[in-house]
């Protein structure tokens, strides 16, 4: 399963989704490419899960 999400550069700092993309590669297969992040995994609900995680993540940062 792949999802993509759009994720503006313009509120979020692209360093720090590049940095998260690092830190999530273990768990998901994680792309960016302008302002589109592509998240494949095993189904919609865990694709869903990963990307909540990672904005978290994101904010964190």
């Amino acid at each position: 399963m792949e999802k993509t999400f759009e994720i503006s550069t313009a509120i979020y700092d692209t360093e720090a989704i590049i940095a998260a993309i690092a830190d999530f590669s273990e768990v998901a297969k994680i792309s960016f490419k302008k302002d589109i992040l592509t998240i494949s995994w095993d189904s919609e609900v865990e694709v869903i899960e990963v990307f909540r995680e990672f904005m978290n993540y994101v904010l964190s940062l």
